[in-house]
C-alpha cells in the first residue's frame, strides 16, 4: 500500500486528549527532529472534467495548526494553474572550504580575484529534507473545495523545494469531490514512429510524436537580431525533443504540425548523420518544455530505428522490429518467438540475445533465459560485459544454478582490483554472487559481499541489494535454529528477524516457540507483544502483557544509569509505539497518568528519528570551474516517516484539537503501521468531525480489510469510487480484491474505470 507513502506529514495528525498534552504547544522546537526551514511548495491544480488549468485558485498550506488568510503559506494558481508557497521543509546548514593554500598564494601574487573558488568545491551545505507530503486547502467560486494531503511529486533539493502532485477541482454542482492524484498529468507522450524504420545509410526519415496535451499556444520566439530588429518565429509552449546515442549526433527539436482536440501532432524530417555500416538503435521521444504536469509514463516514449547495408542485415532487421513492437504491444511470448528466430541468424548481437533472454525470464522460460544471457555475455564488448554477466547470473538464480554464478561470475570480479570495483562492478552482480553464496549456504562469503557493498554509491537504497540482504539474513536465522531446534534464543533472532520484514505471523510462530522452550526472557515477550498488535484481534492479549513487554523494551535501549543508549532506530520506534498505547489505555480508563505516558512517547519517537536517517550527495555546479556539494538526508525507515507524522500530529492537535485532518492523518499513519485499533480510534475521532470525509472512507476501508472484513472493506471502497472516481488508488484495489474472488469482468471493469483517468501505463502498489 503506497497511498500517502513516500511520505511524512508536518501539518497535520494526532492527539487525544487536550487538556494532558497542552504542554506540547508550549515546547521548543527541537531542531534535530522538527522542521525549522522554509522552503518553497509548488504544484499546479486543474478543472476535473476539462483537465484544463484552473487561474485564479486559492491555494494555503497548513502550518501552525491553522489555514491562515494571507501570508508565505498562501499562494493564487497562474494561467496555467500553476501556485507557489512555503512551507516548514526540513533544515539547511552550511561549511565553507578554505582554498587550497597554494592556490590561494598564487592567486594573490598574481592578481586574480576568487583564486581559491577557481580551485576546486568551495562550500558544502547539509539540507535535510523532512517533508514529501503537504496538507493543503485548494479553493475558487464555482468549485468544490480541496482540503486533504498533496504528496510530493519530485524533491527539488537545490533550491530546498517540493514540487507536489496535481489538485483536480470539480465544479461546484458536481456529484463528486475534488481531489489530488498521484501520478496524473495533463500531458503525455502517446506514439514515436520513424518512417522508414528500417534504413539505407544517408536515408532520410520522418518523426512523427503523438502527444496527449491542452491546447497548444504559439508564442514569438525571440532572440538573437530578432530583439534588436523585431520579428522572430512562432512556437508552441510544448517542446518535444527526440535522441539517439548513436544515430544522430545531437537532440534535434521537433515542429508542432497541428492539433486535433486533445491529440497534438509533432514532425521532423532527419537524415543519418555519420558512418555507413548497420547500426540499430532507439529513438526516444520526450517532453523537453512544458508548462503542465505530464502523466506517470507520459514522459517519453521510444521505438527501434536501424540502419541496414545487405540484405542479411535487411531479414535480422525485420525480426528485430517485429519483436520490439510485440514487446511494446504487452505480446511477450510472441516477441520471444521473433527474437529465438532472429538470433538464429549469423547477423544476430549481443543484444539481440539480451533482449531474448530478458523476454524469457518475463514468460518464466528460464533455461531460454541462461543460454540466451550467456551468449550475450560472450558477445558483450569488453566494456560492456560485466553487465551482460549481471543479467546473465540473475537469470542462473532464476533458474537454480547458483553454483554457476559463483564459478563464472566470480573470477570476473576478481579480476579488477578491490579499489576500483566499486566503480567497474555493476551493483546488480554483487548482489546476485551474494545471493549465489546464501543459495549455496556459504554465509561467511556472503556476508562479506554485503559488507563489500557498503562501498558502492546508493547500494543501501538498491532494491536487489535489499532483496539479497533479507535473503541472508533469514537464512541464517533459519540455519541456527535447524542447527539448533532445543535453542530458544536462536528462535528468539528468528522471530525478530521476521518483524523487522513485517511477517508479524510468522514472527509470533517463532516467538512463541522460543517462550515455550524458555518462558524466563522479557526481551523476546516485548517483542511478542509488539508483533501481536501488528494482528487483528489480539487486543484483549495485548494488553494484559503491555507492562511487560514496555518494562523489557526500557532495558534493551540502555537506559538506565551508566548504560550506552542503544542507536537502533527500531528499539526506539518499538517502545515509543508501545507507550503510545499505554498512553490510549490509560486515557479510556480515565488514568491521569495519560498525557505523562504520551509525553514518554513522543521523547522516545523523537529519539529513534535521530536514529533512523540517511543521507546522499548532490553536486551542484557553477560554470567550469567551481561546485557545491549538497549534502541530503531524509528517514532510513518507513517506520520513521509515519513515527515523524505522528510527532507532527501530537503538535498539530495541541493547537487545535478539533483538527480532522490531523486525526485522518495519524489513522492513517497506524494502518501504515499495521496497528489497525489505533487506526480505528484516531479515524472515528476524526469521522466526529467530519463525517463525509472521503479520504477518511478510503482509510476506513483499509482499516476492515487489515482486520479481516472483507465485506466492508469493499462496502467502503465502493463508497469512495462513488464519490471520487479519480481516486488514484480505490479501483485499484478493488481490482485486486474482485481478482481474488474470480470476478475477473468486475476487476476489469475497476482497472478500466482507473485507466481512464491515469492512462494504461500508470499502476500503483497498495
Amino acid at each position: 500500500m503506497k497511498y500517502l507513502r513516500c511520505t511524512v506529514t508536518w501539518t497535520v495528525i494526532l492527539v487525544w486528549l487536550v487538556s494532558p498534552f497542552s504542554s506540547f504547544a508550549a515546547d521548543s522546537p527541537d531542531a534535530d527532529v522538527e522542521p525549522t526551514w522554509w522552503g518553497g511548495v509548488t504544484g499546479r491544480v486543474y478543472d476535473a472534467e476539462s483537465g484544463l488549468p484552473v487561474e485564479g485558485a486559492i491555494v494555503v498550506v497548513y502550518e501552525e495548526g491553522a489555514f491562515a488568510a494571507e501570508g508565505n503559506t498562501v499562494g493564487k494558481t497562474s494561467g496555467t494553474g500553476e501556485y507557489d508557497c512555503q512551507a516548514r521543509l526540513g533544515r539547511v546548514s552550511k561549511s565553507v572550504k578554505a582554498a587550497p593554500f597554494i592556490a590561494s598564494i598564487l592567486g594573490a601574487m598574481a592578481g586574480v580575484r576568487g583564486a581559491g573558488r577557481l580551485a576546486g568545491p568551495a562550500s558544502t551545505r547539509n539540507t535535510r529534507m523532512d517533508v514529501t507530503r503537504v496538507t493543503m486547502r485548494v479553493a475558487k467560486d464555482g468549485y468544490r473545495t480541496f482540503e486533504g494531503v498533496v504528496l510530493c511529486r519530485e524533491p527539488e533539493v537545490t533550491r530546498f523545494a517540493l514540487r507536489m502532485e496535481p489538485v483536480l477541482l470539480t465544479r461546484a454542482d458536481s456529484p463528486h469531490v475534488s481531489t489530488a492524484t498521484d501520478g496524473w498529468g495533463v500531458m503525455r507522450v502517446q506514439e514515436v514512429t520513424v518512417e522508414p524504420a528500417i534504413l539505407r545509410p544517408n536515408q532520410e526519415a520522418t518523426i512523427t510524436v503523438r502527444v496527449r496535451s491542452p491546447k497548444v499556444e504559439m508564442s514569438r520566439s525571440r532572440s538573437g537580431l530578432a530583439r534588436l530588429f523585431g520579428g522572430g518565429r512562432d512556437r508552441p509552449n510544448v517542446l518535444i525533443r527526440a535522441s539517439s546515442s548513436s544515430l544522430w549526433r545531437k537532440p534535434f527539436d521537433l515542429q508542432f504540425a497541428g492539433q486535433q482536440e486533445a491529440d497534438v501532432a509533432y514532425t521532423a524530417r532527419v537524415t543519418i548523420s555519420g558512418g555507413t555500416g548497420a547500426t540499430q538503435d532507439l529513438l526516444n521521444a520526450y517532453v523537453a518544455e512544458c508548462p503542465y504536469d505530464i502523466a506517470e509514463g507520459g514522459l517519453l516514449k521510444s521505438t527501434l530505428v536501424q540502419v541496414v547495408t545487405t540484405p542479411g542485415e535487411a531479414r535480422a532487421a525485420r525480426l528485430r522490429l517485429d519483436a520490439f513492437r510485440l514487446a511494446q504491444a504487452g505480446e511477450t511470448a510472441p516477441a520471444a518467438a521473433k527474437l529465438k528466430d532472429l538470433c538464429a541468424l549469423a547477423k544476430a548481437t549481443s543484444g539481440d540475445f539480451a533482449s531474448w533472454g530478458k523476454v524469457s525470464r518475463r514468460i518464466h522460460d528460464y533455461p531460454t533465459a541462461v543460454a540466451a544471457l550467456k551468449n550475450a555475455a560472450e558477445l558483450a564488448p569488453e566494456k560492456d560485459r560485466l553487465q551482460a554477466m549481471a543479467d546473465y547470473a540473475e537469470a542462473l538464480l532464476d533458474n537454480g544454478m547458483a553454483e554457476t554464478v559463483l564459478t563464472e561470475a566470480v573470477p570476473m570480479v576478481d579480476k579488477i582490483k578491490n579499489k576500483h570495483r566499486p566503480r567497474d562492478v555493476p551493483t546488480a552482480l554483487m548482489a546476485a554472487i551474494g545471493s549465489a553464496y546464501v543459495a549455496a549456504g556459504r554465509f561467511k562469503e556472503a556476508q562479506g559481499v554485503s559488507d563489500q557493498l557498503a562501498r558502492w554509491p546508493d547500494s543501501a537504497m538498491d532494491s536487489k541489494v535489499r532483496q539479497f540482504r533479507r535473503g541472508l539474513r533469514v537464512a541464517q536465522v533459519e540455519a541456527e535454529v535447524k542447527s539448533a531446534p532445543g535453542d530458544a534464543k536462536a528462535w528468539a533472532n528468528y522471530g525478530r528477524t521476521l518483524i523487522d520484514l513485517g511477517r508479524w505471523e510468522e514472527a509470533v510462530d517463532k516467538l512463541r516457540t522460543s517462550l515455550e522452550l524458555d518462558g524466563r526472557s522479557p526481551a523476546v515477550r516485548r517483542d511478542l507483544t509488539y508483533a501481536l498488535t501488528h494482528i487483528s484481534g489480539q487486543e484483549a492479549t495485548v494488553a494484559s502483557s503491555l507492562d511487560d513487554a514496555l518494562a523489557a523494551a526500557e532495558s534493551q535501549l540502555g537506559l538506565g544509569k551508566g548504560q550506552q543508549p542503544s542507536k537502533d532506530f527500531l528499539a526506539w520506534h518499538t517502545y515509543g509505539v508501545l507507550l503510545y498505547r499505554k498512553a490510549l489505555q490509560q486515557r479510556m480508563a480515565g488514568d491521569p497518568a495519560a498525557g505523562a505516558t504520551l509525553d514518554r512517547s513522543r521523547a522516545m519517537l523523537a529519539e529513534g528519528l535521530k536514529c533512523g536517517r540517511r543521507g546522499a550527495d548532490v553536486r551542484e555546479t557553477y560554470g567550469e570551474f567551481s561546485s557545491r556539494f549538497i549534502n541530503v538526508s531524509g528517514f532510513a525507515y518507513p517506520e520513521a516517516d509515519s513515527d515523524f507524522a505522528i510527532l507532527a500530529g501530537l503538535r498539530t492537535l495541541a493547537k487545535d484539537p478539533q483538527s480532522y485532518l490531523a486525526w485522518f492523518n495519524i489513522a492513517y499513519e497506524f494502518t501504515e503501521l499495521r496497528q489497525p485499533d489505533l487506526a480505528a480510534h484516531a479515524l472515528g475521532e476524526c469521522l466526529k468531525l467530519k463525517p463525509d470525509f472521503v479520504e477518511a472512507r478510503y482509510v476506513g476501508a483499509l482499516i476492515a480489510l487489515h482486520r479481516g472484513d472483507r465485506q466492508a472493506g469493499l462496502s467502503g471502497l465502493r463508497e469512495v469510487v462513488a464519490a471520487n472516481p479519480r481516486h488514484p488508488y480505490a479501483n485499484l484495489k478493488l481490482a485486486d480484491l474482485y481478482a481474488q474472488e474470480g470476478d475477473m469482468a468486475a476487476a476489469a471493469a475497476c482497472l478500466a474505470a482507473h485507466a481512464d483517468v491515469y492512462g494504461e501505463t500508470h499502476e500503483k502498489s497498495q
